[in-house]
């Protein structure tokens, strides 16, 4: 006679952790960068506005060369350094992709302001760029984004 006993080893193990990562994985392989890019490209391109709205200050937190006395006696108060009917103001826009932002303006005299005219005595006032506050909002963006991800 022939006596059979059944013996079982069960190992058990929580895979949430493993869903949780293979999850994650699959979002970022659809993840398209254009998306955050385009909140990014607002961003900027409202710092921009803001930014010849009021006088500056540049990028680098620079104040602007202020007019020159005869040019200023032209203006009234309702212009501000770049912003004389807002059209420079009016033109910025940004375009987006899955990897880059580009922020600026098809003007043909917005380069002559971004970095002056010798020929014609326009001192620079650059008014595209990243200040540290864009920077900032840059991070929080992408915090925000990658952070939507993990959730």
């Amino acid at each position: 006679q022939w006596i059979f006993s059944l013996m079982s080893v069960t190992l058990e193990y929580d895979a949430s952790d493993i869903q949780a990562a293979i999850a994650l994985a699959r979002k970022l392989q659809a993840l398209s960068g254009e998306e955050f890019m385009e909140g990014d490209g607002a961003e900027l391109e409202s710092s921009v506005r803001k930014r010849l709205s009021g006088g500056g200050p540049a990028p680098d937190e620079s104040d602007w060369e202020a007019w020159s006395p005869a040019y200023k006696e032209t203006r009234h108060s309702g212009h501000s350094l770049l912003a004389n009917e807002g059209d420079l103001r009016d033109s910025i826009t940004y375009l987006a992709s899955d990897s880059i932002v580009e922020v600026g303006s098809n003007l043909p005299y917005a380069a002559t302001h971004q970095f002056g005219d010798d020929d014609r005595n326009i001192p620079e006032r650059p008014y595209l760029g990243i200040s540290p506050d864009d920077e900032e909002e840059i991070q929080a963006i992408i915090n925000d984004y990658f952070g939507g991800l993990l959730r």
